[in-house]
């Protein structure tokens, strides 16, 4: 029999395509595995911690990454731990800990290591890189450094992300590429056939500046101005962000017309309905001369 607990950067309930697709549908399936999932509190203060999410425990014990409240569950994930792992019972069976992405939940999942058979460790979001200002990125390079030796397993959605994660964690003995498949079919069964007279364009993801998106944006802005009509909308970040990219020459022309909009993070049932007004998808990639020696 084997333990699973997974600590998550994710707020209860932590809809998200791996969490559903792999944690929850499928390893919490399998009769010899005990899954249980920890996660930060939802916005009601007054919700008990121990909740389910699609019929799996969740723990949702954790303050909101926020502020102080993200240094703080170290030791309120350590103390989680340590309830979870002492409540294993007289049944023998081996505990793993997954971590996806936070190098403050890391931390205290390495010094809880002596305790566990194994520790996994997900990347799907460069914390080391593109954390916010020098002062985050630096920090997150020295908790993955205090963490590195005690890392099992590492975990990455592209070969690049594995690349990136193997310089950090280069002791981890097992390596997988998982991709981020989509659940778009379980909202509905086919693309967008009714292409409207313009075609319509989305991007789903994070707004932060080390992501180039200015770059998209301001191709957006040159292809209008040479007489291309295509509608255009933006989910996710917030509204700092959405300010941000307002500044470039053009953009608050192209939302007055309604060609350009800006939504703020939604709950990923909610992005569907996007998805079936749209004809297009954006997905951004760029690689610095820095990731590619």
């Amino acid at each position: 029999m084997h333990s699973l607990i997974c600590c998550l950067d994710k707020e209860f309930p932590p809809s998200h395509s791996f969490v559903d697709g792999m944690l929850v549908d499928t390893l919490s399936k399998e009769s010899n595995i005990d899954t249980k999932l920890i996660t930060s509190k939802p916005g009601d203060i007054f919700t008990k911690g121990v909740l389910r999410y699609n019929g799996v425990l969740c723990l949702a014990v954790l303050w909101k990454r926020r502020n102080l409240g993200r240094y703080l569950n170290f030791f309120n994930l350590i103390a989680c731990l340590k309830r979870a792992v002492k409540a294993k019972g007289k049944e023998k069976q081996s505990t793993i800990l997954f971590v996806r992405n936070d190098p403050i939940l890391l931390l205290a999942a390495a010094c809880m290591k002596h305790k566990v058979d194994r520790l996994i460790f997900q990347s799907s979001f460069p914390h080391e890189k593109y954390s916010g200002h020098i002062v985050k990125r630096s920090v997150a390079k020295l908790l993955f450094s205090f963490s590195r030796n005690k890392v099992d397993a590492i975990t990455a959605v592209s070969p690049l992300g594995m690349a990136r994660t193997s310089k950090l964690f280069p002791k981890a003995r097992h390596r997988l590429v998982i991709p981020l498949l989509s659940d778009i079919n379980k909202f509905f069964p086919s693309a967008n056939d009714d292409i409207g007279e313009n075609l319509g364009f989305i991007f789903v993801g994070t707004f932060f500046s080390g992501s180039e998106i200015e770059v998209l944006i301001r191709g957006i802005v040159k292809a209008a101005t040479q007489g291309v009509s295509c509608n255009f909308i933006f989910i996710g970040g917030t509204n700092n962000e959405h300010v941000r990219l307002e500044k470039i020459p053009g953009v608050l022309d192209l939302k007055k017309k309604g060609q350009l909009s800006f939504v703020e993070k939604i709950p990923r049932k909610e992005v569907f309905e996007y998805y079936k007004k749209a004809d297009v998808g954006f997905s951004l990639y760029f690689k610095t001369e820095k990731d590619a020696e």
